[in-house]
């Protein structure tokens, strides 16, 4: 790997990071029950057209699922609650925490996501 290729993924994993640090912070506190998304995030999903709106949402969905097999876990979990934020009720979005969850346990003790039973619970309630 040459010196620019690798100056160029290290400033990557940084802006990851600080992405990551700032999903997990809203995602976080949108577990909690409060509303507040990223970025006025809120108001770029009403300005969405139904199908804007779903294909933003399978284009987040895959993205994160992609980023999982090929194990970027921090990548993964900001694309889900991004995905979440567009689509509060898609029980897919909330089999994959539940995973992420019962697979990194400190997830779930830092109460970053609830327990994987708790999401298994809201995705079987949304089928």
């Amino acid at each position: 790997m040459n010196l620019l290729t690798k100056k160029y993924h290290n400033a990557l994993a940084l802006l990851l990071a600080l992405a990551l640090g700032v999903v997990v912070v809203s995602c976080a506190s949108t577990s909690k029950g409060t509303s507040n998304a990223p970025f006025g995030m809120a108001a770029q999903v009403e300005a969405l057209t139904a199908d804007e709106q779903g294909r933003r949402f399978d284009n987040l969905f895959l993205a994160a699922i992609n980023h999982g097999l090929a194990g970027n876990d921090d990548t993964k979990f900001a694309l889900l609650c991004e995905a979440q934020q567009l689509a509060p009720h898609a029980p897919e979005v909330y089999y994959e925490m539940a995973k992420m969850a019962n697979e990194n346990p400190a997830l779930v003790k830092e109460s970053v996501l609830e327990s994987p039973e708790i999401l298994l619970q809201k995705a079987q309630q949304m089928n």
